[in-house]
């Protein structure tokens, strides 16, 4: 078994790792331990969830874990919908998402320039993997619910390429729909009724992902 440490932006992402992807990967050989990202830490406590800077966290996290597990992998799952102002390449402009966010990666990974470390950056948020089968929404929301996310997805035709703006990311359009919407209550329920084979034949950049882990 190979283990592969996941540091990751907050709750819901880490009962993802652990209720979700562990079972998925675990029958490849694949132990997956997630770890939040600290706010900050002290001599005797770390602060955890919410990403501010690249610098002073997410660099400093994954140098932090590489150099403590250094014969075993370390990964990122980290939202594209609001990274902070200093990750590398997030000012500039390309072509499309897919470009872009694995350009971010690829540069991130130079700049960590660790053997055991490869970056995976989530286009556009956790929620965007929810809209791999909207259906699955009809277990918290009436079918009225279920059809105006269904539409929503279907105007861009791709669950990963739903735009990424404070009023139009898929979270906020979950919330807008379903006013009972709770990512940390139904996240990881709604992840276990579409499974990670649906969101893989969805997701491209998250499948990508799956299959180097």
């Amino acid at each position: 078994m190979r283990r592969v440490y996941v540091l990751c932006e907050g709750q819901t992402e880490e009962r993802f790792i652990q209720s979700v992807l562990s079972s998925y990967l675990a029958v490849k050989g694949v132990i997956l331990i997630p770890i939040i990202i600290a706010t900050k830490r002290t001599l005797s406590e770390k602060f955890k969830g919410g990403i501010v800077s690249y610098e002073r966290q997410i660099k400093k996290e994954i140098l932090l874990l590489c150099g403590q597990h250094p014969n075993e992998m370390v990964t990122t799952m980290i939202d594209y919908y609001g990274l902070p102002d200093d990750v590398p390449l997030v000012q500039d402009h390309f072509p499309n998402p897919y470009d872009k966010v694995s350009a971010i990666e690829e540069e991130i990974e130079r700049d960590i320039n660790r053997r055991n470390f490869f970056c995976y950056i989530s286009l556009h948020e956790f929620e965007s993997l929810l809209f791999a089968n909207t259906s699955a929404f009809g277990c918290i929301a009436d079918e009225n619910a279920v059809r105006k996310l269904t539409d929503m997805k279907n105007q861009f035709g791709n669950a990963e390429l739903i735009n990424n703006s404070f009023e139009t990311a898929p979270s906020k359009r979950i919330s807008k729909t379903i006013s009972t919407y709770s990512k940390t209550l139904h996240g990881t329920r709604l992840a276990s009724i579409i499974g990670v084979e649906k969101m893989k034949s969805e997701c491209a950049h998250f499948s990508q992902w799956i299959e180097r882990l």
